[in-house]
């Protein structure tokens, strides 16, 4: 069963968390957090504005598993 705890504490801290829906819609759970995993283009493809997809980006690694 996929996980969001993550994705939704980082969603948060961004303050997109309005963004949630379509990562679940999509099966970006946690395992897609791992480094490398998500690309701009990725990010771009949920709709996510440029702005608020560099800040996904460079997220620190505190949301490592």
């Amino acid at each position: 069963m996929p996980r969001y705890d993550e994705v939704t504490a980082l969603l948060g801290t961004c303050g997109i968390s309005r963004f949630l829906p379509v990562f679940k819609d999509a099966d970006v759970d946690d395992s897609c957090l791992d480094p490398g995993v998500l690309k701009d283009a990725d990010l771009r493809e949920l709709g996510l504005p440029s702005v608020q997809d560099v800040r996904l980006l460079n997220m620190p690694e505190q949301f490592e598993h």
